[in-house]
């Protein structure tokens, strides 16, 4: 792992999957916007910081998920590091039952040991009225990027770079990803939709990549997931419950699920349904005390 220069004090490194962004308070200090996994931070990212001499004084959340903020708790531990979190967002950290309700999931095992790791205390709660947040001195301007989680957000640095989380994917993650994962479907669209309006010099994705101009990209996300749509609702030309309906979709996206991906892809499949219903697209009735859904 090498620490990569952006622009200005503005930095990324790039462990495991993913690019989390590192901006330099000083030549020993740094704050970091996500965190990563638990075992991203006990295996790349302190080695770095002490291989560097290097001290992380805080961490910028851009949302609550597990992969982006499963090694707050850590980093909290070893460096007394601040953590900022949006609303909601903050909320995941907390605690495993929070985690559970929030997205939404039965409390299956899936996640292993992680969930005693990944539990944090945020430290500030970043609001959702907030348009600039002030961290360990610097001043960020705040993008509201929802829908990906509930309140997702990203943050541009004062070198004019934003730092977007996950509400982008690369040209790469696109063609892997059969079905991005989706709280609201709606504002999820309408955040990417909303990205056009911004000037920055560059821009960081979580997954994965700095860009000079993300114009292109933020149609080709776009088209992924109206594709998806497209595909999600033909799936329903017969009436399907839940549990047929998501087998279906893994069939017919050709997804190599298992437990852990069945549970993360129904929630997926219920952000959609949502979506379908808001926009009069699938109708959902009740038969033999099973709810079918079925295309208008």
């Amino acid at each position: 792992m090498e620490l990569k220069k952006v622009k200005g004090n503005t930095y990324y490194i790039s462990p495991d999957f993913i690019d989390l962004g590192l901006y330099r308070l000083n030549k020993e200090q740094c704050l970091l916007i996500d965190s990563g996994f638990h075992k991203t931070v006990k295996n790349e990212i302190i080695p770095f910081m002490e291989m560097n001499n290097m001290t992380v004084k805080g961490v910028l959340c851009t949302h609550g998920h597990i992969d982006h903020a499963g090694g707050n708790n850590l980093l909290k531990m070893t460096y007394n590091a601040q953590i900022a979190a949006p609303y909601v967002e903050n909320m995941l950290g907390e605690n495993s039952y929070n985690m559970y309700v929030l997205s939404d999931n039965l409390r299956f095992r899936v996640f292993g040991d992680t969930i005693p790791d990944f539990s944090y205390k945020t430290d500030i709660v970043i609001n959702p009225d907030y348009n600039d947040f002030y961290f360990l001195g610097v001043d960020f301007k705040v993008i509201k990027i929802y829908g990906h989680s509930p309140y997702q957000i990203g943050y541009i640095t004062p070198d004019n770079v934003a730092y977007l989380g996950d509400v982008l994917l690369s040209e790469r993650m696109i063609r892997m990803t059969k079905l991005p994962y989706i709280f609201d479907v709606g504002n999820d669209l309408a955040s990417k939709e909303n990205l056009k309006t911004l000037e920055c010099d560059q821009y960081i994705l979580s997954h994965k990549g700095v860009y000079d101009n993300i114009d292109s990209l933020i149609d080709q996300n776009i088209d992924h997931i109206n594709s998806r749509i497209e595909i999600l609702v033909d799936i329903l030309r017969q009436p399907k419950c839940f549990e047929d309906y998501t087998a279906d979709i893994v069939k017919t996206l050709g997804i190599n699920a298992d437990l852990r991906k069945i549970v993360y892809l129904q929630r997926t499949v219920r952000s959609y349904l949502s979506y379908f219903q808001e926009n009069n697209l699938v109708d959902a009735y009740l038969d033999k005390n099973r709810i079918l859904f079925i295309k208008k």
